[in-house]
């Protein structure tokens, strides 16, 4: 179930029986979640806090070779938690008069990603 897809989210909802309607709410809270829970992790690092990238072109993998030496071994292999915004697909809900059915069709924009 690919969640990047109209069909895909559409699926998501119905299998977690989440309304089109109750959605946007759902998906921000569960967002807001998944920042919460990574929020402890950042602890856990050599540097102890999160890294804002600039460009979601910079290269994760070169940023993180840039590293000073001490801030790249970490204990369990995490080395840095990361901040980027980066291009995603944003959903809206339009209503077909036509077809009386509700349309999820999308556009890019921006988001921030952990």
């Amino acid at each position: 179930m690919r969640l990047s897809y109209a069909a895909g989210l559409s699926s998501f909802l119905a299998f977690t029986a989440i309304l089109l309607k109750n959605a946007d709410t759902f998906m921000q809270s569960l967002s807001d979640r998944i920042q919460r829970a990574g929020e402890p992790l950042t602890l856990e690092t050599p540097s102890g806090r999160v890294h804002y990238l600039e460009s979601s072109s910079q290269s994760k993998d070169d940023f993180v070779r840039g590293l000073p030496a001490r801030q790249r071994t970490g204990p369990d292999g995490l080395i840095a938690i990361l901040i980027c915004v980066e291009p995603c697909r944003r959903y809206e809900i339009h209503r077909n008069l036509k077809a009386k059915h509700l349309e999820l069709p999308s556009e890019t924009c921006m988001y921030v990603h952990c």
